[in-house]
Formats: structure tokens, sequence, C-alpha cells
């Protein structure tokens, strides 16, 4: 999911792993040009085989071998991937860094991951994002409920949708004006945005490819409407929202 510098021959790995989850690993001397027994260097979101092992007074895994699986070049290259995948990181790491996660919920995030990946050339920045983090919310056990409002299960009505986190999901316009302020999130959307949302959180992932963003301005109040839950939910500031504003006010850094 990311790298950093160890020294001036090794890196420093924050990975995901389908059996074990989150995990750091250190691979010594990989950057050494003639003496790299290591393998395939891995960038950032690469798919790869890796062989490691950790010593017992060791946060780090040590890397044996790395071989590529899957380069993940167009997330790094199309500005919106890049930051739906860099919240992916985000939200990987306020729920697991530090923790075990079980092998069946790290096979699911997995599988959430690889299948953004393999799509990513077709697949949209914005669907991409929103289809993550509300799979990964849902792996969580923290995933808003939006298949209907949640106070009285209306599903149809035109505009002023909210998230509530007080709740637990969506509200109609009817019910969110009478929800508690506090726990009601400002962000309003209109049933187009909900079924958007809907089908990124649901639908299989070769599904995604046909969904295309919505207007600039409304993609924006959706994206922000799920970055407030998950900032809210997990304790953690989602930058997904904040770099997609960026982009489109032509701010690249």
């Amino acid at each position: 999911m990311s790298r950093d510098t160890y020294s001036r021959t090794s890196l420093e790995y924050s990975v995901w792993s389908r059996r074990r989850g989150w995990m750091e690993v250190t691979a010594k001397g990989i950057m050494r040009p003639r003496n790299n027994r290591l393998g395939d260097i891995p960038d950032e979101f690469d798919i790869s085989d890796m062989t490691v092992y950790g010593k017992a007074n060791s946060i780090y895994s040590i890397l044996v071998e790395n071989n590529l699986v899957q380069s993940a070049a167009c997330m790094r290259r199309d500005w919106t991937k890049y930051a739906a995948m860099a919240s992916l990181r985000e939200l990987l790491a306020a729920v697991w860094r530090g923790y075990a996660a079980d092998e069946d919920d790290a096979w699911k995030v997995y599988q959430v991951l690889s299948g953004l990946l393999l799509l990513g050339d077709r697949l949209d920045g914005v669907v991409m994002g929103l289809a993550g983090v509300m799979r990964i919310l849902d792996i969580a056990g923290v995933a808003p409920q939006i298949g209907a409002c949640v106070l009285c299960g209306r599903t149809a009505l035109p505009g002023g949708w909210v998230l509530s986190w007080k709740e637990g999901g969506l509200l109609c316009p009817g019910c969110s004006s009478n929800a508690d302020a506090a726990g009601t999130f400002r962000t309003t959307f209109d049933a187009g945005l909900v079924e958007l949302l809907r089908r990124a959180a649901g639908t299989q992932m070769e599904a995604l490819v046909p969904l295309k963003t919505p207007s600039m301005e409304r993609a924006e109040r959706l994206v922000s409407a799920v970055g407030e839950w998950a900032s809210a939910v997990l304790d953690t500031r989602v930058t997904m929202f904040t770099w997609f504003r960026s982009m489109l006010e032509g701010v690249h850094s």
C-alpha cells in the first residue's frame, strides 16, 4: 500500500496480505543494483507475491523474495484513482494497523483491492473510491445502511437525502428535518446520487465499469458525505474528498 526509505539500499513497505492483513515489511538491500536477490521492486498499490519471515524481537517482517503480479501504474498516473486508493490505504490503517485481521476479513479486503486494481484502466476514479470505501467499511462492520431511509423505509424521493451516524445510515428529506442535527451530516444529495452510491457499494466488480461520475459538483457532495461518515466512525481524516476537490481546482500537490 505504500513504501518509504529505510536506508540507502533498503526500503520499508506497508502491505496488505490476503492472509494476515496489514503488515510492515523491510526489504533489505533491494536497491543494490548489482546484488538484488529479492526480485522485483514493488511500487505503491502493486500486487506482488512476497515471501517474508519475522523476527520475534522486531515489529517488521523481512522480505526474502518478491515477484510482481500486477502493476498499478494506472493508479499512479490518474489523480482521482490515486486519491481513491490512498483513501483505502487510510481506512485500512485506521482499522487494522497494529491489529491482526482475521483471515476471512483479510481475504475479503484483498479481493476488494485486487478487483479495483484489475479494473483500474476501465473504472472511473470516483466510482472506484466510493466502491472501495463502502466495501471496506462493510467488512469492518461500520458501513451506513443505504437501502432505504433507516427511519421510515422510503426509497424514492427526489432530493435532500443525508447520512446520519446517530441513526446508522440514510435519512430521507422528511426524516432528516426532524433528526438530531449533532448526529447528522449537513451534506445533502439527490436520488440519483443515492442510486449511484447503492450500486457502487453493492454490485459485482465488473458491473462497476459502466458507472460514470455525475457532474463534478454533485460528485463532490457524494464523496464528501461518504468521507464525513468514514472519518466519524473510524475517527480518522479521509483525504479523498480533499484531494478530489484540489484536482478540480487544478492543484496537484
